[in-house]
């Protein structure tokens, strides 16, 4: 997905998060924010690169001149341990359910709803089970995710937190004789899950396996990720991607993959809402290849 016009102040405000909580002297943030825009200008008037690039060469650049390689390290570290407190709940109220296509759309609309509860905010307090479920029932989604059976499935996890529901898809794929293998980023890239957490979100309790791309980039830049990590892509049965920046990069990329894609999202912006015939809030399941 090609950068839009919108795409240029979305870029100037998440960084300017960025540049908040890494420099506290007004003097530092204005320097930096003239860089950032600067770095924007040249980065992206010819228009080649998707927005996850674009974002990726500015937090790395963020990150050297701070000095701070994870700058979101204990908001992710608060949302996994809500994400497991949240994951304990819901356990109960699934663990009488078997497993049939109702479970199968119960359990996409939880990781879909997953995608929009930011769990490390400061002051958030979970939902109750009882209030989860019924928006589980009634948000509105765009596609169904496929009933997958003994398939080899490679999954792109987002931001920490969230990866800790995905553990309950995961459980029920593999319940299905699916392989089921989580990828993380390698470095720190905003608040998505790396590596680092693995151990800390639980997720090598439900997945098959967990590997890292060995890189900090927001998405599986196939310049940058590892070879290993590349062939474990293509010789999958399918790739489920989570997050609005692996559709941003993969849909570039998509015919040299030459493989099935899930893409689960919620379109948080109108660029991703237009690109997938959705209303901005809405969430989707997008089959490609399928």
């Amino acid at each position: 997905m090609k950068f839009r016009t919108r795409c240029i102040p979305c870029q100037v405000e998440v960084r300017y998060r960025d540049v908040i909580k890494l420099f506290k002297d007004e003097d530092s943030r204005y320097r930096y924010m003239m860089d950032i825009v600067k770095m924007l200008h040249d980065l992206a008037k010819d228009n080649k690169d998707p927005a996850p690039v674009v974002a990726t060469r500015i937090f790395r650049f963020l990150k050297s001149e701070s000095g701070v390689d994870d700058p979101y390290r204990e908001e992710k570290h608060i949302a996994n341990m809500e994400g497991l407190k949240l994951m304990e709940k819901l356990e109960q109220h699934l663990e009488d359910m078997e497993t049939s296509v109702k479970k199968i759309d119960l359990l996409a609309r939880l990781v879909l709803l997953g995608n929009s509860i930011d769990l490390g905010v400061a002051g958030y307090r979970p939902p109750s089970v009882t209030d989860l479920i019924r928006e589980l029932e009634s948000m509105n989604v765009k596609g169904r995710l496929p009933m997958l059976r003994k398939k080899r499935i490679v999954y792109l996890l987002d931001n920490a937190g969230e990866a800790v529901l995905d553990r309950l898809l995961a459980r029920e794929l593999v319940r299905l004789e699916n392989e089921v293998i989580a990828v993380v980023k390698g470095g720190s890239f905003q608040n998505d899950i790396t590596i680092n957490e693995v151990a800390e979100a639980g997720l090598d309790q439900d997945f098959t396996d967990v590997v890292s791309t060995g890189t900090d980039a927001a998405s599986i830049f196939l310049d940058e990720i590892d070879k290993e990590i590349i062939e474990l892509i293509k010789s999958s049965d399918i790739i489920i991607a989570k997050g609005m920046a692996h559709y941003e990069y993969i849909t570039e990329i998509e015919e040299s993959l030459n493989i099935p894609i899930i893409y689960m999202m919620k379109a948080k912006c109108e660029p991703i809402a237009e690109a997938t015939g959705v209303e901005r809030g809405s969430y989707v399941i997008l089959r490609r290849r399928i």
